[in-house]
């Protein structure tokens, strides 16, 4: 993915930055607010103090994140655009549907994982 994101740099065009950047803090800021942070089924976050400090450093980061690439979009555009689309795979995969994709791609990962494996009791001889 983030290999696809690098390319996609590739092609911004330094005219979109104006319209993009709204669009990734308004979108970011919001799930965030809304998802983050986001429990391991293991390691469930149970506590609320800790819950409010985690994404309140979530936003914080976010924050610095999205002020870097304000920064950079006056020397470097295509630093500004790596730095929000990495802004905005990292709050899709916060979302349900970067649940999904995750999934699918686990999924996907496994199957093929199963196809290469020896099978028990095999040998090469």
């Amino acid at each position: 993915v983030f290999l696809a994101l690098g390319l996609l740099v590739q092609f911004n065009n330094p005219d979109y930055f104006q319209y993009f950047f709204p669009f990734v803090i308004l979108f970011s800021l919001i799930t965030v607010f809304r998802k983050a942070p986001v429990d391991n089924p293991e390691n469930p976050i149970v506590d609320s103090n800790e819950q409010r400090r985690l994404k309140r450093m979530s936003v914080i980061i976010l924050l610095v994140f999205l002020l870097l690439a304000a920064i950079a979009s006056f020397y470097y555009s295509w630093m500004a655009a790596s730095i929000l689309l990495g802004i905005v795979w990292q709050v899709f995969t916060l979302t349900s549907w970067g649940h999904m994709f995750y999934n699918c791609w686990d999924q996907i990962l496994g199957s093929i994982e199963t196809i290469f494996q020896r099978k028990e009791g095999y040998s090469d001889d």
